[in-house]
């Protein structure tokens, strides 16, 4: 990345594969009888001669015009063969700038086998993507019935570049096909390919242009993902434990052990990059064996001088280095180890090197703003010229970053506060604000005592001893926890009831028994519940451990103290990213070393089954029970891979061969739902999607087929006879307009914005969220108000219309428009 900085956007992106039937290899195995497999090594020298020749061409035979710098890096297919990534930066005067340019040097068509007979049987042997799609649905390119490449592409007749970045190659349909083991292929499967490559390596080389943000992502993610991985099975086959079965494992093919024998470069790059450390006044890196007595370590390193320091000096030496800052100094200079000092480059080598300053993230304090100095002053000569701006030196590195503008400021925040006119002292608002702030800080579980330099409130306003944590868990309301307790319990199974009085039992004996707030809360805490528990790695489980018994000061698992998990492996597990099978099961809770020391409570009493009217119900809730747990289990279709296909029984099955949607509403809500004014009924039945854009689907669907529906806000203003007060017109079905004036003790400000799927309603910028259904008009008090038969909510209204004030059902408002729910005043 240091690079793209100083070159800007990479130009080229090239793939270059290696042919296993180059005719130096076919030749040496022919003679001694040998197959590929018998001489990985002779693969891997042929490629590395012909990559190298590939960079010679490139950059000295100028393919593409002058490269400023070139980049790439091997990998090795699973089947073995080697091949490399490549990035190429052009010269600002061989950019290429235009479509033409593009197509100057690539090209993803079929030649004329006529015109070009060489470049024909190149281009057909080994720039032809597939078969995949319809044509072989089983290829490795595959992914839900679509190709990941997205072949075949479109046809062409030009080359331009997407909204994204990406280039769209033209691809005629002029004819011109292939024939491969039986199949025939267009230009739509071509790979983009340069011609002067592809006729003098005969191999696949991919040539893609990039010069967009995007591309860029995409092409340093390959020259930098790591290597390959390996799903391997050990000894016999145990169908009771699949964690011992299987291992992750580092995939080495025999070329790639080759390659590495023969000490070939795994990474390459044309352009130096040299990455300068820094430090803080006083802090210089000092490197010693354990055994060095301690004055040799403390003379050696008072008399050592660091390239940081050097850099320094040497700007008090040299006019020129004065302009350079840190960064750009090794593109002129270079530090002489021996000498310990930095000296002026030969310009007879034209040779230089691009600098990347160490990275340092914000939290560290002084040592990243020093950076932020470091990357925009030039030619310091000391630590003190760094904070010194306009004259001014100032205390520390992130004042002289204030002071320069290279940060945010409070300006604007501070402006808005005089304006208000607030009859507060500094000192008084400054102690509110930070009153706020660690308050907040202290319910999160640290404080401002943790920050370096961070101003503190006044303890006289602060209640210090007092444990903010432990306060707020302690703002209970215990008699309606003990109404909802004794609502609740007479309602639990025999399992749960067992279950409940195990945990319970264990907390009354404590079962379960650093210095912060937070401390203090989990010492209070008789029993930790955490639910969803498959779903989080074992590590935060081991984690959670090891921080217990530090603060229990009890070498028992989870500090002694009573902790319950809840859930069900039958669901979602961990998430490993870009981790498969196996690597999901090594991340549960039961892989984990607590594991045996847990105490497993099951329930395995459906509730469903409580609610059957009759004999034949229980029955059949009983059976969908058994058919949902045999598949958690696994026991539908079992196979050792993960993929399994499950037959959903014809009963549970709305066969339709029209529209689905249409289907499925018919069968929940029947075909006279249109005519249904009933709340009960609709607020009895659901449709659930896993997929937002489907519920859109299903929402717009039946908007359509409810009556009038097409209700929405056209207009929102401020009564100015009356003020607070703001009237909101609605627009029904008729397109009749409804003019209702909300009162402020009951409606504020309303604003409105277009959504595909309809129109939302949002408060201050922030949707609302009352479902606007089955609103009627009403009285209240002698009052006129809108009223929801639902949600037992009124907005005092004076509707513009006499007929409004008689009960009638506004259903015109249905699905997704949404208003601010708003409760009685006297409650």
């Amino acid at each position: 990345m240091a690079t793209c900085k100083y070159y800007g956007f990479p130009d080229l992106f090239i793939t270059f594969t290696c042919n296993p039937r180059w005719p130096e290899i076919d030749h040496y195995l022919e003679r001694h009888r040998l197959s590929k497999e018998d001489r990985p090594d002779i693969c891997s020298r042929v490629f590395k001669m012909k990559l190298d020749r590939l960079m010679d061409q490139v950059r000295k035979e100028k393919t593409f015009g002058i490269i400023n710098s070139a980049m790439y890096t091997i990998e090795f297919q699973k089947r073995g063969l080697p091949h490399a990534h490549m990035i190429l930066f052009l010269h600002p005067d061989n950019k290429m700038r235009t479509s033409d340019d593009i197509d100057k040097y690539i090209s993803a068509e079929i030649p004329d086998k006529e015109v070009d007979k060489c470049l024909y049987e190149v281009v057909s042997d080994v720039m032809i993507h597939g078969p995949c799609g319809p044509m072989n649905r089983d290829s490795v390119c595959m992914n839900n019935g679509q190709c990941t490449k997205f072949f075949p592409k479109p046809f062409m007749d030009n080359t331009f570049v997407d909204d994204a970045g990406y280039p769209i190659y033209r691809r005629q349909n002029d004819g011109r096909i292939v024939e491969k083991r039986g199949l025939q292929y267009n230009n739509s499967y071509v790979i983009p390919y340069n011609r002067d490559l592809s006729l003098r390596f005969r191999a696949h080389i991919n040539v893609e242009w990039c010069n967009q943000t995007r591309s860029v992502k995409y092409s340093f993610k390959y020259i930098t993902k790591g290597p390959d991985y390996v799903r391997a099975e050990v000894g016999e086959e145990d169908q009771e434990n699949e964690i011992k079965k299987f291992f992750n494992c580092r995939y080495v093919s025999a070329c790639e052990v080759s390659w590495r024998i023969f000490a070939f470069r795994i990474c390459y790059h044309t352009t130096a990059v040299e990455k300068l450390l820094f430090h803080l006044p006083g802090q210089e890196l000092a490197i010693y064996n354990q055994d060095d007595p301690i004055e040799d370590v403390l003379h050696r390193t008072t008399n050592r001088t660091s390239k940081f320091l050097g850099w320094m000096e040497c700007n008090k030496i040299y006019p020129q280095a004065k302009k350079l800052t840190y960064a750009e100094f090794p593109s002129k200079f270079v530090w002489n180890k021996r000498e310990k000092l930095l000296k002026p480059r030969s310009e007879k080598w034209k040779i230089f090197a691009i600098g990347r300053i160490t990275y340092v993230p914000p939290y560290v304090g002084q040592a990243y703003y020093l950076r932020v100095l470091l990357n925009k002053i030039s030619g310091p000569t000391s630590f003190d010229y760094l904070k010194t701006v306009n004259g001014v030196l100032y205390n520390d590195f992130q004042e002289a970053c204030y002071a320069l503008g290279l940060l945010d400021d409070d300006k604007e925040y501070i402006a808005a506060i005089n304006e208000a006119g607030l009859m507060l002292s500094r000192t008084q608002i400054e102690n509110i604000c930070l009153t706020e702030i660690e308050l907040m800080l202290r319910s999160n579980g640290t404080s401002l005592t943790a920050f370096e330099r961070m101003p503190r409130p006044d303890d006289s306003i602060m209640n210090t001893g007092v444990n903010r944590l432990i306060a707020d868990e302690r703002i209970t309301k215990p008699h309606k926890q003990l109404e909802l307790y004794d609502e609740l319990f007479p309602m639990l199974t025999d399992e749960q009831r067992r279950v409940y009085e195990e945990i319970i039992h264990s907390v009354n004996h404590n079962k379960g028994d650093a210095e912060s707030d937070l401390a203090d809360l989990i010492r209070e805490a008789k029993l930790i519940i955490w639910d969803k528990g498959p779903m989080m790695n074992k590590l935060c489980y081991e984690n959670l451990d090891r921080s217990l018994r530090d603060i229990m000061k009890c070498d028992q698992i989870f500090g002694g103290k009573v902790v319950v998990l809840g859930g069900d492996f039958r669901q979602i597990l961990p998430v490993i990213t870009e981790g498969g099978r196996v690597a999901t099961v090594l991340a549960s809770i039961n892989s984990s070393v607590l594991w045996n020391s847990c105490k497993v409570l099951k329930l395995t009493e459906n509730l469903r089954l409580r609610k059957a009217c009759n004999s034949m119900d229980a029955g059949a809730l009983a059976t969908f029970s058994k058919w949902l747990l045999d598949i958690g289990d696994g026991k539908i279709n079992e196979s050792d891979s993960g993929d399994v296909e499950i037959e959903i029984p014809d009963d549970l099955l709305i066969n339709t061969s029209g529209n689905p949607i249409e289907a499925i509403v018919k069968e929940i809500y029947g075909e006279q739902f249109t005519r249904r004014t009933d709340p009960k009924f609709f607020s009895e039945r659901a449709i659930l999607s896993p997929r937002n854009d489907d519920v859109d689907k299903i929402n717009q669907f039946m908007l359509t087929k409810l009556p009038d529906v097409c209700g929405c806000v056209v207009a929102v203003t401020d009564n100015r006879e009356h003020a607070g007060e703001v009237v909101f017109t609605l627009l029904n079905g008729r397109n009749e307009s409804i003019k209702c004036r909300a009162v402020n003790n009951y409606a504020t400000l309303f604003m409105y914005s277009w959504e595909s799927s309809g129109c939302h309603l949002t408060y201050r910028n922030e949707p609302v969220f009352c479902v606007l259904r089955f609103w009627r008009v009403g009285e209240y008090e002698g009052k006129p108000c809108i009223e929801n038969t639902l949600a037992s909510s009124k907005i005092f209204i004076k509707p513009d219309f006499e007929r409004l004030k008689h009960h009638k059902a506004i259903s015109e408002f249905v699905g997704r428009y949404y208003i601010n729910r708003i409760m009685e005043h006297e409650e």
